[in-house]
């Protein structure tokens, strides 16, 4: 009986470069990594479609761990926002990075409730404090008391992800936890 078991080529740097289908014959007692690698003239490790074997499937550009001996996928980016979790080799966005990101994705937010009511952004907005217009007066006012609870929720949901109360959430399940503004009729 023959079953089908995958086969990862590596560069200089233990880059993948190439995964092969390749035939493991039961009851043979050849090495087939040994094999794959002298018939290529390059190194080669074993990989499994569902990682069960080396943690993760073998992707082209994945590195081989030696010390792990692992498959890792290529790291995302921004790359200082990520960290490689040694027991999955995976990789984890660390509590600073997503921060971040959910900071930049929270401002975006903010512009787009803005553009609702036809100002291009928070910031243009922010030019109607004290305007003369009642209605834009209003807009401003209520515009940035919401704001400050955003960034209160978001301030507490960093709080319960520091002490350990909550996984890192997504910048989208951020924005999901958001208060909804009301805009003056």
């Amino acid at each position: 009986m023959n079953n089908v078991d995958y086969y990862a080529f590596l560069d200089q740097s233990n880059t993948v470069i190439e995964v092969i289908a390749g035939v493991q014959q039961a009851g043979s007692t050849t090495n087939w990594e040994t094999y794959y690698s002298e018939v290529r003239g390059i190194p080669c490790k074993r990989t499994a479609l569902d990682g069960s074997f080396r943690k993760n499937y073998a992707g082209i550009g994945y590195k081989y761990s030696v010390p792990l001996d692992a498959f890792i996928p290529p790291k995302p980016e921004p790359a200082e926002y990520y960290t490689l979790n040694e027991q999955s080799c995976q990789w984890v966005m660390t509590p600073a990075g997503m921060l971040a990101i959910t900071t930049d994705a929270i401002k975006a937010h903010f512009d787009v409730i803005a553009r609702q009511r036809q100002y291009d952004s928070l910031l243009t907005i922010d030019t109607y404090k004290g305007s003369n217009v009642p209605q834009w007066a209003a807009e401003h006012a209520a515009f940035f008391a919401w704001r400050d609870q955003c960034w209160l929720v978001a301030y507490q949901i960093q709080a319960d992800v520091a002490a350990g109360l909550r996984p890192v959430p997504s910048p989208e399940q951020v924005i999901s936890e958001l208060p909804i503004l009301v805009w003056p009729s």
